[in-house]
């Protein structure tokens, strides 16, 4: 399983990006934790219940009010019936495909529902800490890089300071002592070196470093900060509220949520979408007997091989042998009695020589299928279940053709007879003049 999706890893991607985008307009869903927690879940089926209540709204909604995520439900929707077979009948493709296609959809809801309702329950019971609107602007309130920060200038900010300080001592001597630099160019290229090195000292990187590390502080920042300018009085508004509130946002602060949540919508997606397409795949084969190529490639099972032998008898026929592997080794060695070694073709060279009974050397050698040892490996541990058999076998008879004075006997008589047509029509059109 790891092979395959090591090897397939730009599926991954395919689905990472299209199971965001289905779900891309609907974000965020403000409200959906107090939802959740004033609806009645005593047993799962009332969970489940509020569950699919909720994706259906989604799904509702992403048509009524949504730009991308209809296109791609939509895409969604038609790609997966043309992925299958089409060798089944029409209606049967068309269930199938399409039932493919909304189970995808609505696992990308699910996996949205799912993410939003995570960041509420982190924002309510103050896993992350956002600020209010009154301490947003204050002193007071600290986030996680915030006190990163703290940490990073009480207790190691002193270990950089002493060479950083001898530096900016220890370059300038050097530089107006040593009279190799007394050149202009030389000196220009010390002092853009110089400033350089402070420039990046002063770019706030280790903040930067210390926000990426605080991704769950910012989601929930954006999440919080969105929701007051799209939701009045702070009232549950998960699917109703005013879209032309969204004018009201800056891009940036929406981008930066949208980029924030997809690094963990991913995760979250793409083993679902693995799962859901790979159910798909074994439901095709077993009960319909379709998609065979696409589920056993999927499988990557070495085993199982066969391929064919034609053989041309003498008398023309033309036999065919099915042959198969049950098991395939997976550890070989180079076979020492090869016939394609050195030695192995000087000995038939000498060989041929003794059977011809002369000294002159033999232009070239038996081609390799001739060979009694083809086969430049051979298994490290010979198994009776990875030997070859014979699964199938038919004999194709030779087809009488005929000669070259039969094909040129049978053309003469065939121009004759057209000639012999072509005159008496003739005669029938000059007479019906």
């Amino acid at each position: 399983m790891w092979q395959f999706r090591w090897r397939n890893w730009r599926l991954d991607i395919i689905w990472a990006i299209t199971y965001f985008c289905t779900a891309s307009s609907l974000f965020p869903l403000c409200g959906i934790y107090d939802d959740f927690t004033t609806s009645n879940h005593s047993n799962p089926y009332q969970f489940l219940k509020w569950a699919l209540t909720k994706i259906l709204m989604m799904l509702q909604q992403a048509f009524i009010s949504g730009r991308v995520s209809p296109v791609f439900i939509l895409t969604y929707i038609f790609v997966m019936y043309i992925v299958t077979d089409s060798n089944m009948k029409w209606r049967t493709r068309l269930v199938w495909g399409c039932t493919h296609g909304m189970l995808h959809v609505l696992a990308a809801l699910s996996c949205a529902l799912f993410v939003e309702c995570l960041i509420e329950w982190s924002i309510r019971d103050g896993v992350v800490r956002v600020a209010t609107p009154g301490l947003k602007e204050s002193s007071d309130f600290r986030g996680m890089s915030d006190i990163l920060t703290q940490e990073y200038n009480e207790h190691f900010a002193h270990l950089f300071q002493e060479p950083i300080s001898r530096f900016s001592v220890d370059v300038p001597n050097i530089a107006s002592n040593s009279s190799s630099f007394n050149l202009p160019f030389t000196q220009s290229i010390i002092a853009n070196v110089y400033y350089g090195f402070f420039w990046v000292l002063d770019f706030p990187l280790l903040r930067l470093t210390f926000n990426l590390f605080d991704l769950p502080g910012l989601i929930a920042t954006r999440h919080s900060d969105i929701c007051q300018v799209l939701c009045e009085e702070t009232s549950q508004c998960m699917l109703r509220s005013d879209k032309t509130n969204f004018l009201l946002l800056d891009r940036v602060m929406v981008g930066s949520y949208l980029l924030s949540i997809f690094l963990y919508f991913v995760v979250l997606a793409i083993p679902v979408a693995g799962s859901i397409f790979g159910t798909w795949l074994a439901l095709m084969n077993c009960l319909l007997k379709a998609q065979c190529d696409m589920a056993f490639s999927a499988l990557r099972c070495p085993h199982w091989k066969n391929f064919l032998r034609l053989h041309i008898k003498k008398n023309g026929d033309l036999e065919v042998f099915a042959v198969g592997l049950d098991r395939v080794p997976k550890r070989w060695i180079r076979d020492p009695r090869w016939d394609g070694r050195a030695a192995a073709c000087g000995a038939r060279a000498r060989h041929a020589r003794a059977k011809s009974e002369s000294f002159i050397a033999v232009p070239g050698d038996i081609p390799s299928w001739a060979w009694g040892r083809p086969s430049k490996w051979i298994p490290e541990r010979p198994s009776a279940k990875e030997a070859p058999r014979v699964i199938d076998y038919v004999c194709i008879p030779k087809q009488s053709v005929a000669s070259l004075e039969e094909v040129e006997a049978g053309a003469g008589n065939v121009g004759t007879v057209g000639v012999g047509r072509e005159r008496a029509f003739g005669r029938q059109r000059n007479n019906s003049f």
